[in-house]
């Protein structure tokens, strides 16, 4: 039986189709690679294969079983992601530890795997530091032992070499061979690269715009492309290929060149990625970003005051500071959010982490430093809007806001200030609980990048 079936994969975002009917066979304890340009579809392959993407069409078959709709935590697999996705505030040790301390394991059994897999990635050495202050292919290789260390029935790779220089490229390859003779793993290798792809995989499939072009041995894709598109990929140097007829393949059923040349073309397939490029920054909505006018905010905020009588008081003071300044803090804490790498939140969940746990373990735990900022900031604001002029003057009126809110629910009166305070007291934080809720709690994970 095939350890990994892929049956006519379809995921689209918004307008882009990214995946187009996707058809794969991978084999138990095979080193299968899939080889394309940029935009192909390799990297939404993997996402889809592990649950972190949801397939819009298509079955996923893992060992016999259905699991196209199958949570993150119960697919028995890992994934080293391009970016690494390690954990920033915790020791090396504490990375490589983190799946077995999610999955119940004892402190005991936790310190025997970690030894055993920081030994054969020769990291023993290295297990008290923190991921920032590690080499490059010090980070590779805790990512690939974070994934290994609860011995996965299937490896997804996502491009892990391309952020490394060319000599550790080409020992951390033949790592990766090491790595999968000793332990028999099946191993799926995402690879812009065709020396990588035709060095590493037993099987390749090529992959354009989403579709799988041709599968099978680097010896078939390289001797026998059913296309120009495949000799130029399996091949580092420009060609010439002559064109005998158009579609289907060039060799007829005894693997001779079949006859009627029509013509010849320069191939090149990464012009082909280049263009799709283009056509991925065409269908790209401009980012806009619109704000109410502070007027329709605080004019309501200053007749609510003005109707409950707040507005000359210690509580009306901060109340007001509070009204004015807490979007800012939210916006600038929503930016300390946003920075958070979702691959790392993806990490986490491959992990094995809830939801709650990605958030209260992964990204609460990084944002400290600017909660802690953000705070600072806002007791600063306070201190010299507010506090100083109440505390040395004893005057709530030297205070601009303060005086605003006088002068304005002086001129307009309080006929709708009653309507004024439920929007304010009401609508407005209605909005933005259900606005967090959405975007960030309920969608994809946490604060982090949003979902779409």
């Amino acid at each position: 039986m095939s350890h990994l079936i892929i049956q006519d994969l379809h995921k689209s975002f918004g307008d882009l189709r990214a995946l187009q009917g996707v058809d794969m066979v991978v084999e138990k304890g095979e080193f299968f690679a899939l080889l394309g340009p940029s935009a192909a579809g390799k990297t939404t392959t993997l996402r889809t294969i592990c649950g972190i993407e949801k397939a819009d069409q298509g079955r996923i078959l893992f060992d016999g079983d259905d699991i196209t709709g199958a949570q993150v935590r119960g697919r028995d697999m890992a994934m080293v992601f391009q970016t690494f996705a390690l954990y920033p505030h915790l020791s090396i040790f504490d990375n490589l530890a983190y799946p077995l301390r999610q999955a119940g394991m004892s402190k005991q059994e936790v310190g025997q795997r970690v030894g055993e897999v920081a030994e054969m990635l020769r990291l023993s050495h290295t297990l008290e530091r923190k991921p920032g202050t590690a080499s490059g292919g010090e980070q590779q290789r805790v990512a690939i032992g974070r994934a290994l260390v609860r011995r996965p029935s299937l490896l997804l790779l996502d491009e892990p070499l391309t952020n490394l220089d060319a000599k550790l490229r080409f020992d951390t390859r033949a790592e990766f061979k090491r790595l999968h003779r000793e332990l028999g793993m099946t191993i799926v290798y995402a690879t812009p690269d065709e020396l990588e792809a035709l060095s590493m995989g037993q099987r390749i499939a090529l992959l354009s715009d989403g579709r799988v072009v041709q599968t099978g041995t680097p010896d078939e894709l390289y001797t026998q492309p059913q296309d120009t598109y495949v000799a130029g990929m399996v091949s580092s140097m420009q060609i010439n290929a002559f064109i005998w007829q158009h579609g289907g393949s060039i060799w007829d059923e005894a693997n001779q060149p079949k006859a009627q040349a029509i013509g010849v073309v320069n191939s090149d397939a990464s012009v082909k990625g280049f263009q799709h490029h283009l056509d991925l920054l065409k269908l790209s909505p401009p980012v806009t970003t619109r704000m109410l006018p502070p007027i329709i905010v605080i004019i309501p905020i200053f007749l609510m005051f003005r109707l409950t009588g707040l507005s000359g008081s210690y509580i009306g003071v901060i109340l007001l500071y509070a009204a004015f300044n807490l979007p800012f803090s939210i916006w600038m804490i929503k930016s300390f959010f946003d920075e958070l790498s979702a691959d790392v939140e993806d990490a986490a969940r491959l992990d094995g982490s809830s939801e709650r746990g990605v958030f209260f373990r992964i990204c609460l735990p990084q944002l400290k430093a600017g909660l802690a900022a953000t705070a600072v900031f806002a007791l600063i604001l306070t201190w010299n809007e507010f506090l100083f002029a109440l505390l040395l003057t004893g005057s709530d009126t030297r205070t601009v806001p303060v005086a605003m809110a006088r002068t304005i629910g002086g001129e307009l009166g309080v006929d709708w200030g009653l309507l004024a305070a439920i929007i304010t007291l009401f609508l407005i934080p209605v909005f933005a609980v259900t606005y967090l809720l959405q975007n960030h709690l309920l969608r994809g994970v946490t604060f982090g990048t949003i979902k779409k």
